[in-house]
């Protein structure tokens, strides 16, 4: 009931109305509202979200009540603590129900991912940052670090798509809470009035558009900074009430679990890293103990280690090194299971490799051992576990190896032998989105700390730059396939100008029309990834001056010419079978064509990196 004049009066047992009377209805109302009432509204919201004894009803209405239920502020009579228990206790319960898309690619990661990159230099002074930046230089126009052509759709229905509403759908179907409209708008307005209840004012920003695009990027972030303990509090609470385990999870203990890591990864969305200080060891509980508690739950693991990814991402390092057991015996133990036709486990790779490349920068100093045996587990996961597996071994390259070698090379260098190894496994894949994640790592290595090295396996380099060319730049489309599925191919391929005997790829041979599609795809970006490569591999030193050697090309092409010429040669003798024979006339002239092209990629890496070739 508001407490106006009127109510008073129809309150009042005959006493006059005196400012003392006034004074203490309006506490009395106030408390009534606040302390009572609002708690057993969120408490009927918690009973619809982990009830699954019946279907979940409309909150709307319950959301309604919470947001009328929200005190006036600065009247006498509310604390500034109680409001924050109430407040954090609405956020806690909102955040699983508002938590957007879990983000699969890292090409759509967002402007909000910090990482808090700027306070931890590992030792290494500024200027020899800009110089390893530097060093990066040559191929940074070439070939850059991003992914994003990795991941585009191929029109409607492309994989990245699809991957978006296969996690949408698990998630809808284990928290079908999360899919009314209605009750998301008012979860919405119940947050405003708690958060205006604190203090906080919401109005438009220049550069915005609405108050409820204000209201997410400004006030929300801000109030979190005094709310997160609330927040974290309330959440540790709902997980705490859960009973279960690896081997006993029931559906209530579930919904628990999921609803805890749902909401701490809308909060961890739209929190600033400031907001993190010294607060991580109250976020990181709950969420491992949710980990712990959903069991096998293929929904509570996707959604928990995505929040624990945006949990490691703000934390300063000082903070993660304090929790390294924890955290490592969760990376040890929630590896993704990968069934027979369980997609959801592949698309768990994404967010599990996001946060263990981040667990191995931040948890550990230079040359520990314990990182060594993280590393050694990391490692073995994607060369064995995800490799017979294209999407999880795609997510592995993309989201685990590759931050690693763009942040911090050194991290591999004890087990450079197996990462060679498993990149060059990578780049003979008939999968043109694996040989492009592939040799993308490939140049990082090239052209970063671990060269000289990485510079041991230059003939096998050279040969699957070869292979790669031959395949996805020189071949004509699989013999047999429709217009279709060749689309414009034949004017893309530099092998159908010039040759008088047309040049097809065994691997391109076995390929099918979607296989192709994506080749063709991504034909410009693996044109650029391999000349990329040829410009370091003739390169004899990156420094202040990166000396491009025409001799040294020269002699790797013999070299490669020789290693091949009996393939060649098989041609002319008399036992040769036609196939084969055939096939190895082809060979030479698309052989002649890769030399040239290495040539004119090394003359365009001289250009960029010294202005001319060296005399």
């Amino acid at each position: 009931m508001s407490c106006t004049y009127a109510a008073l009066i129809l309150h009042d047992s005959g006493a006059s109305i005196t400012p003392e009377a006034m004074n203490a209805v309006i506490k009395a109302e106030t408390l009534g509202i606040a302390a009572g009432g609002v708690e057993d509204v969120l408490d009927a919201i918690a009973a619809g979200l982990f009830d699954v004894e019946t279907p979940s009803p409309s909150l709307a209405a319950l959301w309604r009540r919470a947001a009328a239920a929200a005190p006036t502020p600065g009247v006498a009579g509310t604390t500034r603590g109680a409001v924050q228990r109430s407040s954090g206790r609405v956020l806690a319960l909102a955040g699983a129900l508002l938590c957007g898309p879990l983000r699969i690619s890292a090409a759509s990661k967002g402007p909000r991912l910090s990482d808090a990159s700027a306070v931890r230099l590992r030792g290494r002074s500024i200027e020899e940052l800009h110089e390893e930046a530097a060093r990066r230089s040559v191929v940074a126009a070439a070939v850059g670090t991003r992914v994003e052509d990795v991941h585009a759709d191929d029109g409607e229905g492309g994989e990245g798509e699809l991957l978006q509403q296969e996690a949408r759908r698990a998630l809808l179907s284990a928290a079908p809470w999360a899919g009314s409209a209605e009750d998301r708008s008012a979860a919405n307005d119940c947050i405003r009035k708690w958060i205006e209840a604190t203090g906080a004012k919401v109005h438009v920003a220049d550069g915005f558009e609405s108050v409820s695009d204000d209201f997410e990027r400004k006030v929300l972030g801000a109030a979190l900074m005094d709310l997160l303990p609330a927040v974290a509090t309330s959440l540790r609470s709902i997980i705490a009430e859960a009973k279960g385990g690896l081997l006993g999870a029931g559906p209530s203990c579930s919904r628990r679990a999921l609803a805890t890591v749902l909401s701490f990864h809308w909060l961890l969305e739209r929190v600033h890293f400031t907001s993190l200080r010294d607060r991580f060891g109250l976020c990181l509980p709950p969420i491992l103990q949710a980990l712990d508690k959903g069991g096998a739950d293929a929904s509570v693991r996707l959604a928990g280690l995505a929040s624990l990814h945006l949990l490691l991402d703000r934390a300063m390092a000082a903070e993660v090194q304090r929790f390294v057991p924890p955290l490592q015996h969760c990376f040890a133990t929630l590896y993704p299971l990968f069934l027979q036709d369980d997609l959801l486990a592949q698309i768990t790779v994404a967010p599990f490799c996001a946060g263990c490349s981040l667990f191995m920068l931040k948890a550990y100093t230079s040359g520990s051992i314990w990182r060594q045996e993280v590393l050694d587990k990391f490692l073995l996961f994607g060369s064995v576990h995800c490799r017979s597996h294209s999407l999880a071994f795609r997510l592995f390259l993309e989201l685990g190896l590759l931050p690693l070698l763009e942040r911090e090379a050194l991290v591999l260098a004890p087990r450079l032998k197996l990462v060679m190894e498993l990149l060059l496994q990578a780049a003979e894949s008939p999968d043109a989105r694996v040989v492009l994640l592939a040799w993308r790592s490939l140049v990082l290595l090239l052209c970063g700390s671990l060269r000289p090295r990485a510079g041991r396996y230059m003939a096998d380099l050279l040969l699957r730059l070869a292979l790669g060319y031959l395949t996805f730049v020189a071949s004509l489309p699989p013999p047999g396939l429709d217009l279709d599925a060749k689309g414009d191919a034949h004017g893309d391929s530099d092998g159908a100008a010039g040759c008088p005997d047309a040049f097809v790829s065994p691997v391109v041979a076995a390929m099918t029309a979607a296989e192709w599609r994506h080749a063709v795809r991504l034909r410009p970006a693996l044109r650029q990834a391999l000349a990329s490569g040829v410009g370091l591999l003739a390169v004899r030193e990156i420094g202040d001056v990166a000396i491009t050697s025409k001799d040294r090309l020269e002699e790797m092409l013999m070299d490669l010419d020789t290693l091949l010429s009996p393939a060649v040669g098989s041609s002319q003798r008399a036992d040769t079978k036609p196939t084969q024979g055939a096939r190895a006339h082809q060979l030479a002239p698309a052989l002649g064509a890769f030399a040239k092209f290495a040539r004119g990629a090394a003359t365009a890496a001289a250009v960029q990196a010294a202005g001319a070739w060296p005399e």
